[in-house]
Order: C-alpha cells, then sequence, then structure tokens
C-alpha cells in the first residue's frame, strides 16, 4: 500500500469522551487531507449522508473540544485542524 495513501494521527482523539463518534469520525476524515486543502460545510455535506445540520454540528463540537480552531477571514469559515487537543 502506498505511504500517500494512509494516514496517521493521535489515537488519543478516537478515545476521547467528550465528543460523539460523529465528531470524531469527522475529525479522522478531516486529518486525511493535505496542509492547506479547503474544505467547508458545504463540501462535507455531498461527501457522506448526514446533512448540513449534522455536519456543522461536528464542526462546531471540535471546535468546542479544541481539535479545530477557526482562521479569521471573509466568506465560508476556515479551520486549522489538529489530532491534539490545546489541553493535553
Amino acid at each position: 500500500m502506498p505511504a500517500d495513501t494512509l494516514t496517521t494521527f493521535a489515537t488519543d482523539l478516537l478515545h476521547d469522551r467528550d465528543i460523539s463518534w460523529c465528531a470524531a469520525g469527522m475529525l479522522a476524515y478531516l486529518l486525511s487531507f493535505p496542509d492547506g486543502v479547503d474544505v467547508t460545510v458545504a463540501t462535507l455535506t455531498v461527501q457522506r449522508k448526514e446533512g448540513r445540520a449534522e455536519v456543522a454540528a461536528a464542526l462546531r463540537e471540535l471546535e468546542v473540544a479544541g481539535y479545530l480552531r477557526r482562521v479569521p477571514g471573509e466568506g465560508d469559515a476556515v479551520y486549522e485542524v489538529s489530532d491534539l487537543r490545546p489541553d493535553a
């Protein structure tokens, strides 16, 4: 299997009981993208069966937990993603 088809992240995020299964899956999916890829609620919504509200809720949950940080800017929300919580 080519190395560029694998994603590594801290397994602590999968054991974090402060986030839902949906949010943990969303985070794992986001971490699979290369740095600098722009992903929006709209682009995430068309990737899976969850609707806009569920996707937005998972992103908010990850932001509250510290896995996402909203980057100030204009237009659609842009986030920085991490597999480590700031308090970890």
